[in-house]
């Protein structure tokens, strides 16, 4: 596989080709070199992917300490509610997770309140 210059040097000399055309001949034989230049084209690219398969593992990197932030964010702004509510005498997760609906607090993945969502902020 060519190297980068390599690649760029010879798309630019395609691209000087497609200037030079002379768009006056005849449709068909516009048409072919048109395709020709365009296969070439493909070849001095090399392989098309779609997406980035190399950074792949680096991506995932980085969503995962996104995720690990943005749940650290959410035990930190909840489990002070949730401690308030145990003071309280407020002791079950079913009834914990019922006080935090009433209060119209959102949960911060789901569209409600679940027993095992409580648990989760409190065991994270």
């Amino acid at each position: 596989m060519p190297d980068t210059a390599g690649r760029m040097r010879r798309l630019n000399e395609l691209a000087r080709e497609v200037a030079a055309l002379d768009i006056t001949v005849e449709a068909k034989t516009l048409r072919a070199k048109v395709t020709a230049l365009q296969q070439r084209a493909i070849a001095a690219l090399g392989e098309i992917r779609r997406g980035n398969r190399t950074n792949i593992e680096f991506a995932r990197e980085k969503a995962s300490a996104a995720n690990r932030k943005r749940g650290k964010a959410s035990k930190e702004r909840l489990l002070p509610i949730i401690k308030q509510l145990r003071e309280q005498g407020v002791k079950t997760y079913a009834a914990i997770a019922k006080e935090l609906t009433l209060l119209k607090i959102r949960p911060p993945v789901a569209d409600t309140w679940s027993p095992s969502s409580v648990r989760h902020i409190e065991n994270q």
